[in-house]
């Protein structure tokens, strides 16, 4: 069998192996898009790393792609092996060939997976392989491409993603403003990451940050209005290289956010994930996770 990184013609069987994995439920609509995919792959937005047998057929895949909101990172994804393959170690192989060409060829911080925790099976690979959990991104919907609404609200159509993270070259940080709730987790995340960081104290209150007419903050508390007006599942990152990162994090709180990991190591900083479930029941319970979770588990959203 042979690995080798995909061409846009291969769009086709990259569709197929999402459907034989996820049938129609995979929250990113675009794998399932042949015209966007080819462009993607041709343009470098996404690169997939194919494996195909002896008799040219793709049994694995595997996609890298820079991670747009959070420069200097890069996400791997969509990792797929054909089951009558599964139990061989290509799972692995995949990851590895496309590990060795990122560090060879990439500038980056840190690679990211965003496990999907219906299983944990990529999951157990990454953490094999020295990922470490840091996070986790609940109550992600399947959407429909025309109306841009969610389809419908069926439970199953529900997705979680475990935040795991690699660091490539930064180990340490810079300055950071951490909610004094929160020293003891953020501490445990980087100090598992092997990543020091240097911690600020910040004074400022929410009232004060709006003393500084270059820093639009009523725009971002527009988007966060309180619990009883907002039905939608959200997701909001802090960035913690702010001074204003401890007095946001107490409004968001108000608001009926509640802490749910660090995406760290970006080019534009190390942020708090904060969610809020809306409607919808933050439904941890539902998440397949790995024991090296667990650590992070007992503490996001009353570890629920």
């Amino acid at each position: 069998m042979k690995i080798n990184t995909a061409l846009p013609t291969d769009s086709p069987e990259i569709i197929r192996m999402v459907k034989m994995q996820y049938g129609d439920l995979n929250p990113n609509r675009k794998l399932y898009d042949k015209e966007y995919l080819f462009d993607a792959i041709k343009n470098g937005i996404y690169k997939f790393y194919i494996c195909r047998n002896d008799f040219d057929e793709v049994v694995g895949i595997v996609c890298a792609k820079n991670n747009e909101m959070f420069p200097g990172c890069v996400e791997g994804c969509t990792l797929i092996v054909s089951p009558e393959y599964r139990g061989q170690g290509l799972a692995k192989e995949l990851m590895r060939v496309m590990k060795s060409d990122i560090f060879q060829n990439s500038y980056m911080n840190v690679l990211i997976y965003n496990a999907i925790t219906l299983d944990t099976i990529s999951q157990k690979i990454e953490a094999a392989d020295g990922f470490i959990p840091t996070g986790i991104l609940l109550n992600r919907f399947k959407y429909d491409q025309e109306t841009e609404n969610l389809k419908n609200m069926d439970i199953p159509l529900r997705r979680h993603h475990l935040v795991m993270v690699k660091p490539i070259d930064k180990k340490i940080t810079e300055n950071i403003f951490v909610p004094h709730e929160l020293e003891s987790i953020v501490y445990d995340v980087y100090k598992k990451i092997g990543v020091k960081f240097y911690e600020n104290k910040s004074e400022k209150s929410y009232r004060q940050l709006f003393d500084y007419p270059e820093h639009n903050y009523a725009d971002f508390i527009g988007f966060l209005p309180d619990d009883s007006q907002m039905r939608e599942s959200v997701n909001v990152w802090l960035n913690m290289n702010s001074g204003d990162c401890p007095a946001l994090y107490e409004e968001a709180k108000k608001r009926g956010f509640v802490f749910s990991g660090i995406q760290p190591l970006s080019d534009k900083g190390e942020f708090l994930i904060m969610h809020r479930s809306g409607r919808f029941k933050e439904a941890l319970h539902e998440a397949k996770t790995i024991p090296e979770f667990n650590y992070l588990k007992e503490v996001l959203i009353g570890g629920n």
